[in-house]
């Protein structure tokens, strides 16, 4: 392996643990200093989102480090207060944009709303479950890649729905709150994107990988036979 390589399984080995405890915070939101009840972003956080964390950005992401339009519909405000964008997303499975409402409740990965999984949970095994990847353009509202919380299709969730490296604004695409979503993942590297499994390890996939094999590395209990990615 690299030097360059070795530093990137690194930051997103490291990224990957932080954003799922970030999940289970999600899943588990308090309420304190939150001025309304359906208000996601508390206020005792504002200097918190404003942060972006090495650990968050890959240097070939030439995304904007603040979102352009960090509040989406009446729900996700911040306030005012910038919001720091990342460079990578959790993986919910294979049900995404054009798909309804249900793959925030119910989808085939490791990470969605509502549930959480233990490693028994995941019989495919963690060394053939994808766990995270790359986005592009996360300050855009298109693909909104906001580090510090969580949206279906958007902010730090994605899927395998869509073809590796399909950019954002294309097909197929859900309109959530009054944007067009794709949740796909992508890079601005040539060929492909990186993604990290539930065991840590980093694996550079290409955008020419198979539709159907791309979508088993992404279930946790597909049963798939997951071979010839590497």
């Amino acid at each position: 392996m690299s030097k360059k390589s070795e530093i990137t399984s690194k930051r997103i080995s490291a990224t990957i643990y932080v954003l799922a405890a970030n999940w289970g915070n999600h899943n588990a939101e308090s309420a304190v200093g939150v001025p309304e009840p359906t208000t996601i972003v508390l206020l005792a956080v504002g200097a918190a989102i404003a942060q972006r964390p090495d650990a968050y950005v890959c240097p070939s992401d030439v995304s904007e480090p603040y979102s352009i339009q960090p509040k989406v519909d009446t729900t996700y405000d911040t306030y005012g207060r910038p919001a720091a964008t990342g460079s990578y997303a959790l993986v919910e499975g294979t049900s995404g944009a054009g798909q309804g409402g249900t793959t925030k409740y119910n989808n085939t990965g490791v990470f969605f709303y509502l549930r959480t999984f233990k490693v028994e949970d995941i019989p495919d095994g963690l060394s053939k479950t994808l766990f995270l990847g790359e986005v592009v353009d996360g300050h855009t509202p298109d693909s909104t890649n906001i580090w510090s919380r969580v949206l279906r299709e958007m902010d730090t969730l994605r899927s395998t729905s869509n073809p590796l490296n399909t950019m954002p604004g294309e097909p197929i695409n859900s309109t959530l709150y009054g944007l067009k979503v794709n949740g796909a993942f992508a890079s601005r590297h040539p060929g492909g994107a990186n993604f990290a499994f539930g065991d840590g390890h980093v694996v550079f996939i290409t955008e020419n990988i198979d539709p159907r094999l791309y979508r088993a590395l992404s279930t946790r209990e597909g049963g798939e036979v997951a071979e010839g990615y590497e």
